[in-house]
């Protein structure tokens, strides 16, 4: 983020992904207002099949500040977009934190994510 500071979204995607599709413009189709709004899950666990923790029910896509995908396991970190400012930075600070990856996590990166990215500074 620092060497690209003019930047307003970062995408970390994992190298064993696959882009299908490179004609989709990523602006266009995730994260434009309209198209974020309507593709964000909104009140459900962020562990699946149930959690303490569920994704906010009524934040304006113009406020999310990350995202990440999901499937039946849980949260995927292999993709990743981060809105560059002090809540990315916070945030990249306490994930990459070696005491915090060192802790034991019962599913290392996944469980790591739900513990930082529930911090208070999300709101």
């Amino acid at each position: 983020m620092k060497e690209y500071k003019y930047s307003t979204y970062f995408w970390a995607l994992d190298q064993d992904a696959v882009i299908m599709n490179p004609s989709l413009s990523l602006e266009e189709h995730v994260l434009a207002p309209g198209r974020l709004g309507s593709i964000m899950r909104r009140g459900v666990p962020v562990v699946p099949p149930s959690s303490i923790i569920e994704t906010y029910k009524y934040v304006p896509p113009e406020r999310v500040q990350f995202i990440i995908t999901q499937d039946a396991e849980g949260l995927q970190p292999g993709s990743i977009i981060v809105k560059a400012g002090p809540w990315a930075h916070y945030f990249l600070d306490a994930w990459f934190d070696p005491l915090f990856r060192s802790y034991g996590f019962q599913k290392a990166e996944q469980h790591a994510l739900v513990c930082s990215a529930s911090s208070p500074l999300l709101t």
